[in-house]
């Protein structure tokens, strides 16, 4: 929780700094096939979830009181969330961002992917990828990453994890950003710092 209060602190003296992510504490009832409010489910497999509570999840939130959940099953199906954002990410800018993941109580490690498109469920570049999830407690991790056009979607999916088709799900919280900027803030107590 110190991680946490400390990205807090930081970031509200980048204010300057737009948030373009709508939603970013995936707030919204609770439940088995609910995604969050201004998410959006792509694809024919399931619908995520909205925790806790359901499924045996008992973790609390690491940002309010709610948050985003997504599997990766054994056959390969996986399931992913989009939104159009409230701007535009521009051709040729570094951006960064902060989040929250952790692994499901009850299942198997997996990673996560962010997409941007053009529109909901875009994939035209991977912005980023997770290193394998695999604790329970809540870890902040930072990403950055350059938009090779503009782009005014993301999506987040989750995958298996170095091709372990094991059934997993990561839990997603307090994703904060999208940052314009080259460098982001010297933050000495991250979990994880992924940017090139």
């Amino acid at each position: 929780m110190k991680t946490i209060g400390l990205l807090i602190l930081v970031l509200s003296s980048f204010s300057s700094y737009s948030q373009i992510i709508l939603n970013p504490s995936f707030e919204g009832p609770t439940g088995s096939n609910k995604t969050p409010s201004l998410w959006q489910k792509c694809g024919q497999e399931s619908t995520p979830d909205t925790q806790p509570g359901h499924w045996g999840e008992t973790k609390s939130a690491s940002d309010q009181a709610t948050y985003l959940q997504l599997v990766v099953r054994r056959d390969g199906t996986n399931e992913k969330v989009s939104q159009i954002l409230a701007g535009k990410m521009e051709k040729d800018s570094s951006y960064y961002l902060f989040l929250d993941l952790a692994k499901a109580t009850l299942e198997d490690p997996c990673k996560l992917r962010i997409w941007a498109g053009s529109g909901f469920c875009g994939t035209s570049q991977l912005l980023w990828e997770s290193p394998v999830i695999e604790h329970n407690s809540w870890k902040t991790y930072l990403a950055c990453f350059s938009a090779d056009a503009d782009y005014r979607s993301i999506m987040l999916e989750s995958v298996h994890a170095n091709g372990d088709l094991e059934m997993g799900k990561v839990s997603i919280d307090n994703m904060k950003g999208i940052f314009k900027g080259a460098k982001p803030p010297v933050i000495t107590s991250l979990d994880t710092t992924l940017c090139e």
